[in-house]
């Protein structure tokens, strides 16, 4: 079932921005098919060429749909052919909330964690999976949060509380006011310290053991699942462009050059990164032609596997498919909300009823699936 594994890096309106530190990536396949694999730049599945139009969806294995439910999240993918499906794999919280907001993967109580496989913790998950193997859709699954959302790297600050969302008064959703779980809960001050505590590392450790184990492990267990990094896609050129210049402490590059890393991850959020909106779809299609070059490289494909304006303006989403298209890569637009289950409606949820989804999302994947 599973095609890679990530970390990931979110504010605290669910959407990423920034990110200072390399994530780990776990891919899931779903459907009885094998196993996707890379070969040089691109991927394959069975033998053949796999080009990827996904898409992102958090709020799938972090709210506790029922088994209908979730049926009709991966069948709104598949019907649409949105291959690929981006969702995390983490939540790593002090305490369990109110049902259907009381996923638990990895509770902490004083410096101790427990794995939490019940229905409300991995047994969940594993409905998430069945559900995308039925609808013959692929997963990749985040393990770590570099943002404070759903628990994190580093320190814990306060108790979960709700938010309504603008779109659905009548959900909620729950927003995890917390900083990085792992660092604070084993006695560490420092966010890095994910990285360098030895502490934190096995407990990160143990805990994807477990995940994975419930399917099948990465690299030293299953060579099988694709390994990728999740980042930015922030690069490290001596440029005086901030994007470009390496001051976020993320090399593109040097990432991508990890014999462990199978494949690149990139994101596109000219919104957050001062890019002048009259230039925004230049820009992402020079950012696109970039990190392509840096796949090919490194012989390594490379997934712009989160993006999106705040406008939705259909201009910018049909160039940046066509470049991505033109330029024989894949891609995962942030994010799909589906009305009939009044879903959490952020500034790029993109609805399987607004005209956007119908007249530019639907035809790119159409077009990237016939291609593979």
């Amino acid at each position: 079932m599973l095609l890679s594994f990530a970390t990931i890096a979110r504010n605290a309106k669910m959407k990423v921005f920034a990110s200072a530190a390399i994530l780990a990536s776990l891919a899931v396949q779903a459907a009885t098919a094998g196993f996707v694999k890379t070969s040089g730049t691109a991927f394959e599945l069975d033998g053949e060429p796999f080009y990827i139009f996904g898409t992102n969806s958090y709020w799938t294995s972090e709210i506790n749909w029922s088994e209908a439910d979730l049926t009709t999240i991966f069948k709104t993918m598949a019907t649409n052919d949105l291959t690929v499906c981006r969702t995390e794999g983490f939540a790593d919280l002090t305490s369990v909330g109110t049902a259907p907001y009381n996923i638990v993967y990895q509770l902490w109580e004083n410096g101790t964690p427990t794995i939490n496989t019940k229905e409300n913790g991995l047994g969940y998950f594993d409905k998430v999976v069945a559900a995308a193997k039925a609808a013959g859709v692929k997963l990749v699954v985040p393990l770590v949060n570099n943002w404070s959302d759903y628990g994190g790297m580093g320190k814990f600050r306060a108790i979960p509380t709700l938010m309504v969302p603008s779109r659905c008064p009548d959900h909620t959703l729950m927003q995890i006011l917390a900083t990085d779980v792992y660092v604070k809960q084993l006695g560490g001050k420092y966010h890095d310290e994910f990285y360098t505590n030895e502490k934190v590392k096995a407990a990160y450790k143990n805990y994807i053991a477990t995940f994975v184990k419930r399917y099948k492990y990465i690299k030293s267990l299953d060579s099988n699942h694709l390994v990728a990094t999740g980042s930015e896609g922030f690069m490290n050129t001596n440029s005086s462009v901030y994007l470009y210049s390496g001051v976020s402490g993320v090399d593109f590059d040097a990432n991508l050059a990890i014999d462990s890393i199978d494949y690149g991850a990139y994101h596109a959020y000219p919104d957050g990164w001062s890019v002048d909106p009259s230039e925004f779809v230049s820009w992402g299609e020079k950012w696109i032609n970039d990190h392509v070059a840096s796949g090919k490289k490194a012989g390594k494909p490379v997934v712009m596997e989160e993006y999106g304006v705040k406008t939705h303006n259909a201009t910018v989403y049909k160039a940046w498919s066509d470049a991505v298209y033109a330029a024989g890569s894949s891609m995962q637009y942030w994010e799909l909300g589906i009305e009939s289950l009044k879903t959490y409606k952020g500034d790029y949820t993109i609805y399987d009823t607004d005209d956007l989804f119908e007249s530019t999302i639907v035809p790119a994947a159409k077009k990237f699936k016939a291609r593979s």
